[in-house]
């Protein structure tokens, strides 16, 4: 993780690589609250983005946000049902040391799978990126609140194909300052 940039740009970044390797067409798509855009030089606080790591994403602005996680899950897929796609690949902005690798292994089963849920797992805790696919999309506009995806996974869990993997960035999140924290001494 670059300590220079906030989370979410450490986590972009990362997709970008991965998405300008592949040689299929990804729709990338990128729901942020209004307060995320950094008009500055550089980022200050853990969650703006700097516009140029933005070029290629299609940007949606949550005004609900504070409603809950729900309300960008629905917001991206409403965005992403009139597309043609086979699914949508779910990230947390809070969630900036997953590998490169787990994400290209997400997205390869994902093709493998395009009718199943594609989730890594670290030690049996279930991580990101998670691949949901379309047929799933009628069920995530039922979201409430910080409902995240997880309900909906959980009730078809015959559905999911796992990546067992020993990267533990797919599970480790950034929840309080403590954390940011302990990760920068890290890095």
């Amino acid at each position: 993780m670059d300590n220079h940039k906030s989370l979410l740009e450490n986590i972009l970044e990362k997709i970008n690589k991965v998405s300008a390797s592949d040689t299929t067409q990804m729709m990338r798509l990128v729901v942020l609250n209004d307060e995320a855009l950094e008009t500055e030089e550089t980022s200050k606080k853990p969650f703006e983005i700097r516009r140029e790591i933005l070029k290629g994403w299609k940007i949606l602005i949550n005004r609900d946000y504070q409603e809950g996680i729900s309300t960008s899950i629905k917001k991206a897929v409403e965005k992403c049902s009139s597309a043609d796609i086979d699914g949508i690949l779910l990230f947390l902005g809070d969630m900036p040391l997953v590998p490169e690798a787990v994400i290209e292994q997400v997205i390869n089963e994902s093709r493998a799978h395009p009718r199943r849920f594609v989730r890594p797992y670290y030690r049996d805790v279930p991580g990101f990126p998670v691949f949901i696919p379309r047929r799933f999309f009628k069920e995530l506009l039922t979201l409430t609140g910080d409902d995240g995806a997880k309900r909906i996974i959980n009730e078809h869990s015959e559905d999911i194909e796992v990546i067992q993997t020993d990267e533990r960035g797919c599970i480790f999140d950034i929840d309080q300052k403590q954390d940011l924290k302990k990760i920068q001494k890290s890095v």
